[in-house]
Order: structure tokens, then sequence, then C-alpha cells
């Protein structure tokens, strides 16, 4: 039996990949650092892990200490697979074959390792290698704005949704990008460890406003900008160079 004196133990697998965009990890897990020290009840245990013990960042700063991808997860386990940069600081537009191979590699081993009792939530474009590894079938989901077309071609059979914050379906939960997988990971500790230690966390890092999963990626106070569409946003950007053109 277990001792109702002891934390439960929630294993966290955080999936670092190449250019990783340092504040899908930092957000997320800096919630999770202070949910551990808020309670007693519930206890995250957080590991790295990746196919390259050393990878670079989107903002040139490398990280280090990133422990193999684990041949076997344990049951309740909870993965969390971290967006990339497009243009990191330090190398542009390029990628690398050790980048492309890493990549194929974090692929294969969702194929292998997910299985049903382990929940896996992606944070930005994340999402981009849980759908490839089929991850995301007859899902709903969402991802960045910016990778919603990429997101739908790569799991046609997925039910994307633009314009959320988050999606939780199942066992698989998605996020809008970057700072939404703050809020992803606020949900994720109010259904574990409660309510009062998400708004003690989100009070700590001061958080404006928790939003819930429905929210709007666009902020509702950008009024006249609260929308994705890239032509209508040409248009306001050429009103606004020159209000006097006809």
């Amino acid at each position: 039996m277990t001792d109702p004196a002891q934390p439960l133990d929630i294993p966290v697998f955080v999936v670092v990949p190449p250019r990783v965009l340092l504040l899908d990890v930092a957000g997320p897990i800096e919630v999770l650092r202070k949910a551990n020290l808020e309670q007693n009840r519930v206890r995250f245990t957080v590991t790295y892990i990746g196919p390259s013990s050393t990878v670079g960042s989107s903002i040139a700063l490398a990280v280090t200490g990133v422990a193999p991808l684990p041949e076997r997860l344990p049951d309740g386990a909870l993965v969390v697979i971290a967006g990339s940069a497009d243009a990191p600081m330090e190398n542009g537009l390029e990628h690398s074959e050790r980048e492309c191979a890493d990549e194929a590699a974090i692929v294969e081993w969702l194929r292998r390792a997910i299985r049903p009792g382990i929940r896996l939530a992606s944070i930005c474009s994340g999402a981009l290698l849980a759908a490839e590894a089929g991850m995301l079938d007859d899902c709903d989901c969402t991802t960045h704005h910016g990778c919603m077309e990429d997101l739908i071609r790569l799991a046609p059979t997925a039910r994307v949704r633009e314009n959320r914050l988050y999606v939780e379906d199942g066992e698989r939960l998605t996020s809008a990008g970057i700072t939404a997988g703050i809020d992803l990971m606020l949900h994720i500790v109010a259904e574990a460890a409660g309510h009062a230690c998400a708004v003690a966390v989100a009070r700590y890092l001061v958080v404006y406003l928790r939003r819930g999963g429905s929210d709007p990626q666009l902020s509702p106070w950008l009024e006249g900008r609260n929308h994705i569409h890239p032509v209508i946003h040409r248009v306001q950007d050429a009103v606004v160079a020159d209000p006097a053109q006809d």
C-alpha cells in the first residue's frame, strides 16, 4: 500500500530538441519547481532528455547535461516536448545534419516510448515532432499560430484548433507558443496539486492573468490585432505606415 504521508511522485521527462527555445523549458519547469515548494502532496521529478548531451538554444546559450533518451518510461510519466527556434542567434536558418538527425531520433523515440498511461505535452513547435511521430492522430490539438499549417500537414487526421492557448485531449496536451507553456503547466499543476497551489505559483511568477485553454493566443488587449490572418496584418501595417494614402 502507498504511504499516505509520502508525496505522489510524478516523473517528468523534458525532451530537449536542437535549437531549443529556452523559455519553452524554463517557464513550464519553473512552474513545477515552485509547485514542489508550495505543497507536499505531489512531487514533480524532472529529467532533461534528448539525443545529444549538449544542444544549442534559441538565444545562443548552450544547454548541457542532457540525459540520453530512456529505453522505457515509468508508468504515470509526463513527457514534455519543448519547441525549437527557426532562426537562433548563433547560426541562422540553416539546419545542420546533426540537428536533422537529432529531430529524427526524437520522432523515432516517441513512437517507441509513448504508450497508454504516459501523458505527452508539447510546447510551441514541439507539437510538430509529436505530429510527425503520429502522436496527435485523431486528437484535438494546437500549436503556435505560426506553425498551424505545418501541424495540419503533419497530422492530417488531427483536429487542429486555431487560436487556442492549450488543448487537452485525453493523454495528449498541446499548447501554443512559448509563454503558453506556462499556462499549460499551471493547468497540469492545478489538476495534480490543486487550484490553490496553481494560484500561488502564478502569483510567484507574476503571471498577470491565469489564462484558460480556450483563451485566444493573441491578447485581447491588442484590439484590432486580435486575429492571426497574415493578409489582414499586412493591410493594417500599410494603413499605419501611410494613413493618408488613398
